[in-house]
């Protein structure tokens, strides 16, 4: 309540009013032919103690005390019933305002885990501006869409009346959670802290929980989706390469094929063919150096050596031997007819004329 407002003015005695002129008849002013002026009459004034107000004027305070207590006094009932009202009314309206309660939770963001992804593009590592930048990315992501719809579903929060305020859609959730958080970060750290405000303490705690806690789910979600999609384009990639092989490795042996150079058993059948010529090669070699070597040794024979048996290892060959077994048999028949017959005996003419042949 604010008090009536009290002027020094209003306890200072009134100046005295100054007095009326004095009336003069209009015969007495036309009597006369010529027209003088009268003489202006003194003016009564009050008489002004200087030496006694200057003083007290220049120290008087702004505003009397006791003058106050008095005029407050003077409306002590005014007073109290509009302190008695007040004291009522928020009597009243006090239990009505909802208390607020507020849980903090801290994240530290590791600037050697935040700058891992670019780290392997840059000699010397992330620069502090590049950390600092990601770091305000990763913040904008603690109050993404995606991470509040995890809470709102996992604190069932579209059943809060607190949040709902009478609305069943899912963005009206999302947002009354976005106004009950707050994120600040101090400057040049890596800290950031998340304030949640509820109508109940524990509440208030379970959700700045929840929201670091979804984020993390959401930053791996978003990892091994990545890592997912990495690893699908390697696959497809690898698979690529591998049918080049296959189609490369085709071709060569098509090309070893069609110019006989396929491999079996570890070598080529150009090669193994060439060793079997030679093998042959070798081979009609000895044969030939052999059947030179009878030849020889049949082109020496007489035949006396060859009918006496006289011949070498290397001049018996079988034909001679047969020769020779024909050639005693026809001598021993022409032994016998010539100790029956006669020496012109024709059968022995003719055993003869055999055995020379």
């Amino acid at each position: 309540m604010r008090s009536p407002v009290v002027r020094p003015d209003d306890f200072a005695r009134p100046a005295p009013e100054p007095a009326p002129p004095p009336f003069v008849s209009p015969a007495s002013v036309a009597e006369p032919r010529r027209y003088e002026r009268p003489a202006p009459q003194p003016v009564e004034r009050p008489a002004v103690d200087t030496s006694s107000n200057a003083a007290p004027a220049a120290v008087a305070p702004l505003i009397d005390l006791r003058s106050s207590i008095a005029a407050i006094w003077s409306r002590r009932l005014i007073v109290l019933g509009l302190a008695l009202l007040g004291a009522i009314g928020g009597a009243v309206v006090a239990p009505r305002i909802a208390q607020k309660y507020t849980a903090v939770s801290s994240l530290y963001f590791d600037p050697r885990q935040v700058g891992l992804a670019d780290a392997g593009t840059q000699s010397s590592g992330p620069s502090p501006e590049m950390i600092s930048a990601l770091i305000d990315s990763q913040v904008q992501i603690l109050t993404s869409g995606n991470v509040l719809r995890r809470v709102v579903d996992t604190m069932k929060l579209d059943q809060d009346p607190e949040f709902t305020g009478g609305r069943t859609d899912g963005a009206a959730v999302v947002g009354a959670l976005q106004k009950a958080l707050v994120i600040t970060r101090q400057a040049s750290t890596y800290v950031v802290s998340l304030a949640a405000t509820t109508n109940d303490p524990e509440k208030s705690a379970r959700l700045a929980n929840q929201v670091v806690t979804s984020f993390t789910e959401e930053e791996n979600s978003a990892s091994n989706g990545l890592y997912e999609n990495t690893s699908s384009t390697l696959d497809g990639r690898l698979n690529d390469l591998r049918q080049k092989v296959l189609e490369a490795e085709q071709a060569v042996e098509t090309f070893r094929a069609d110019n006989d150079m396929a491999a079996t058993e570890g070598n080529l059948i150009s090669d193994q063919r060439l060793a079997s010529l030679n093998a042959l090669l070798v081979t009609a070699q000895e044969k030939t150096i052999q059947a030179k070597a009878r030849a020889d040794a049949v082109a020496n024979l007489r035949v006396e050596d060859i009918v006496a048996g006289n011949q070498t290892e290397g001049g018996a060959t079988s034909p001679l031997v047969s020769l020779r077994q024909q050639y005693a048999t026809q001598a021993a028949a022409v032994g016998s007819l010539e100790s029956q017959m006669g020496t012109r005996h024709p059968r022995l003419q003719a055993a003869r004329s055999s055995l020379q042949s």
